[in-house]
């Protein structure tokens, strides 16, 4: 009997003592190996360079030492459409601010009889902001006025009949301001079909066949000018514009001539834009010029000349986790997210590398997904296995 008893205290002291190892073991385990996770974030990778150049357009400066701007940036005008007003006496001036005014007064009545006094006022925004990019004085006046205009009320909160009776009696005023405009007001007129920009930088005779054959020592010289002292504006003629860059000739020779690539914008006007690859340069200590062509967004990018772009060779798409997440065995590549307390094997493609980082996709779609828990440090993982922090 006693020695019945001592067996059975001898084994329970055995439990007792494996049981307090097991759980000694996993107290120091968990201090000494942490369980680690982060959350799987979708990240795009572009495999891009980084440049800097010049737009060159076929461009025409528009002379008009005492004239007003009556086009607007970005405008496409015709041989025949003038460009600005110009007036050889104060009195033409003073006569062409007064027909200005009315025009704008006579808009906002306009606006008001139609119930689109709110869309008139936004417009009337957009245009301020476009003198003021533009930089012409006239359009810069006429578009504070047209805010003003917005402001303080044509008329109050006169009916459609006083609104009626006003607008008749600023036609007339201008009728009569139009008539009395004579040989001291001349209309400068294109000359030709092209697009308008009152930005002017004294580069406007560098043409499109200038490029060709550029090393990279010869960009600072070639665009280097003095704005012309009587230009208003420039008229854009091609239908084309050029970006033409330096870029390290290992990455300039991923390119091909006749080609498109992809350039983003992003400094100047916000866009990425696909652009033919026009030629691809001699290299010169390391560097090349390359020279990109469009025939899209001319307008937009009319008033600029300096920028920067990204060539995008590709662009990668995935879920972006730490290097040391990722695990081998035979059957590939393979990560273990946190699924309640368990531990889940995933196997997943790596789309690129990022340093310390992977792009990868779950082999099997919809297993890693953006904001899943991803563990990067554990110990002795499997399959299934409870983990906690």
């Amino acid at each position: 009997m006693k020695r019945s008893d001592f067996l059975i205290r001898l084994v329970s002291f055995v439990v007792f003592l494996a049981i307090a190892v097991y759980i000694g073991y996993a107290i120091i385990d968990a201090q000494l190996h942490p369980l680690s996770t982060v959350l799987a974030v979708r990240y795009t990778m572009e495999d891009a360079e980084e440049t800097s150049g010049y737009i060159v357009r076929e461009e025409t400066p528009l002379a008009g030492a005492r004239a007003v701007v009556t086009a607007t940036e970005g405008e496409h005008l015709s041989a025949a459409d003038p460009y600005a007003m110009e007036y050889l006496t104060s009195a033409a001036l003073e006569r062409a601010e007064k027909i200005r005014e009315l025009d704008l007064r006579i808009a906002r009545i306009d606006a008001r009889l139609s119930g689109e006094s709110s869309a008139a006022a936004a417009e009337a925004v957009m245009a301020l902001s476009r003198a003021v990019s533009a930089g012409g004085a006239g359009g810069l006046d006429a578009a504070l006025f047209g805010v003003r205009s917005q402001v303080f009320s044509e008329g109050g909160s006169a009916s459609a009949e006083e609104l009626a009776a006003r607008r008749a009696e600023l036609q007339q005023q201008r009728a009569q301001l139009q008539a009395a405009a004579g040989a001291d007001t001349n209309a400068l007129l294109a000359g030709r079909s092209g697009t308008f920009s009152a930005v002017t930088d004294g580069l406007e005779h560098i043409a499109p066949d200038a490029l060709d054959g550029l090393q990279p020592a010869d960009l600072p010289a070639l665009f280097s000018g003095v704005r012309p002292v009587n230009a208003v504006g420039k008229l854009i003629t091609g239908l084309s514009w050029y970006y033409v860059c330096v870029m390290p000739s290992a990455a300039a020779n991923r390119l091909a001539a006749g080609r498109t690539a992809q350039l983003h914008f992003t400094q100047s006007f916000g866009r990425t834009i696909a652009m033919r690859v026009e030629s691809v340069g001699i290299s010169e200590n390391g560097q090349c010029v390359v020279v990109f062509s469009s025939n899209r967004f001319l307008a937009e990018v009319a008033a600029v000349r300096e920028t920067t772009a990204s060539v995008v060779f590709a662009s990668h798409d995935g879920l972006r986790i730490p290097r040391e997440a990722v695990r081998v065995d035979e059957k590939g590549k393979y990560v273990f997210i946190l699924t309640g307390l368990q531990a889940h094997q995933v196997y997943v493609d790596v789309l690129y590398e990022l340093g310390d980082y992977y792009l990868v996709e779950s082999v099997t779609p919809g297993e890693l997904a953006e904001g899943v828990s991803v563990i990067v440090k554990a110990n002795d993982l499997y399959d299934g296995k409870v983990v906690q922090a």
